[in-house]
């Protein structure tokens, strides 16, 4: 029985040591434009905005807006402008400047948004997701296929492109966009995607916030879109289902955790993009370069 299968899945990788600044602390909020959908009340001076934690997507021409359908109310945002927010925030996210920083629609399913660094007669959808909660940030978030594992399944959902931004040394590629080209992403790319977005951003702040470290070299994570090697588990499920009822589990009272990874986990990814990992020793067939996994 074959059990062993090769996929593309995002994956984390250790970004190297040369990398030479770190953003951790920094966030942005710009606010987006979008067209307006002809059935729709809305105009074409209404606004949403998004916090942005992670930069690396933002530039990209495949930059899509995942937002979850709440609750909704118009503010006065700017003379002539108005901003859609969360109805359960509104009043009481305020600044000094008057901007209002928790924004999404029920009404933006379908809708079209102006890319803020792509410029005008660039539009991009809005799609809904429901992994986006309405108790973090502002119920919208950006989504990079590429980039994560919850954006991978919006882009295999709605079948959008798996265009990689970010290259193996953590640098922006090309297509990200052609200033950026080469930069690090948490480093010189961070500060510059900053200076892109400054025309049309309400606020930069300093906060503290969490984001993942390889535990053994002490250098971020990013993740990104590349070919891995899988158990398929489906397959054996049964199999470890009848032997690990056998099986003494100290404490005891820890053995039922184990039950939802042998129940519904579909495939176990073995394969990692480590700089101290061992390699995983692999023959392919001369003909069509397709691995041997009898």
């Amino acid at each position: 029985m074959n059990i062993l299968t090769r996929s593309t899945r995002p994956s984390k990788l250790t970004i190297p040591k040369c990398c030479k600044r770190l953003y951790k602390n920094t966030i942005n909020q710009p606010k987006f434009p979008f067209a307006i959908h002809p059935s729709s009340e809305l105009r074409e001076t209404t606004n949403v905005s998004s916090w942005y934690l992670c930069l690396k997507a933002l530039p990209s021409e495949d930059l899509y807006l995942v937002g979850k359908m709440f609750m909704e109310r118009f503010i006065s945002m700017l003379p002539g402008q108005k901003l859609i927010v969360l109805d359960e925030f509104s009043g009481t996210k305020t600044y000094a400047s008057g901007h209002l920083l928790i924004a999404v629609g029920s009404e933006l399913e379908g809708l079209l948004y102006e890319h803020p660094i792509r410029g005008d007669s660039f539009y991009m959808p809005f799609l809904p997701a429901s992994h986006v909660v309405e108790t973090v940030g502002t119920g919208l978030v950006h989504c990079a296929p590429c980039h994560g594992r919850e954006d991978f399944e919006v882009g295999c959902k709605f079948s959008l492109p798996l265009n990689l931004l970010v290259d193996e040394s953590a640098c922006f590629k090309t297509n990200a966009h052609p200033r950026l080209a080469g930069l690090s992403v948490l480093g010189d790319g961070n500060e510059k995607v900053l200076e892109m977005v400054k025309p049309m951003t309400l606020l930069v702040e300093d906060l503290k916030h969490s984001y993942p470290y390889d535990w053994r070299t002490k250098t971020p994570i990013i993740t990104v879109l590349s070919d891995q090697w899988f158990v398929d588990t489906e397959k054996i499920a049964d199999l470890a289902m009848e032997s690990y009822q056998t099986v003494d589990v100290i404490p005891p009272n820890h053995k039922p955790s184990m039950l939802p990874f042998l129940i519904s986990r579909p495939r176990w990814c073995i394969s990692r993009q480590r700089s101290w990992g061992v390699p995983i020793p692999v023959l392919f067939r001369v003909t069509d370069s397709s691995p041997i996994v009898d």
